[in-house]
This record gives C-alpha cells, structure tokens and sequence, in this order.
C-alpha cells in the first residue's frame, strides 16, 4: 500500500466503519428489535467493507 497516501488512509477507514457497523451497531439493533434500523445498518457495513476490499485491491495493483 502506498504510505503516506490520503487514499490508503481512507482505505482503512472505510473497512474499520463496515466491520464497526457489522459487529456493533447492527447486534445493538438486533437486540432493541429495530428490524428497519439493522437492515439499513447491515448494508451500510457491506458497503462500506466491499468499497474499502475493492479501493485496497485497486491501491495495491495499480
């Protein structure tokens, strides 16, 4: 990865947000019943985690 870079910051970023949406937030919801809340927050992390795999990819071949 290129250090130093704003893009590889965001990389990281980007996978810490999905994994904290994935294992905090959408169990929190899980648990208060919120069914319309953990569905959102569940794709927001997949988002995030498949944008920041695929921004690392790209980092790291091009």
């Amino acid at each position: 990865m290129v250090s130093g870079s704003t893009l590889s910051y965001s990389v990281m970023l980007w996978i810490a947000t999905g994994l904290f949406l994935l294992r905090i937030d959408a169990v929190g919801f899980k648990l208060a019943r919120l069914e319309t809340e953990r569905k959102s927050t569940r794709f927001a992390g997949w988002f995030n985690l498949a944008v920041g795999c695929a921004l690392m990819a790209w980092v790291m071949f091009r």
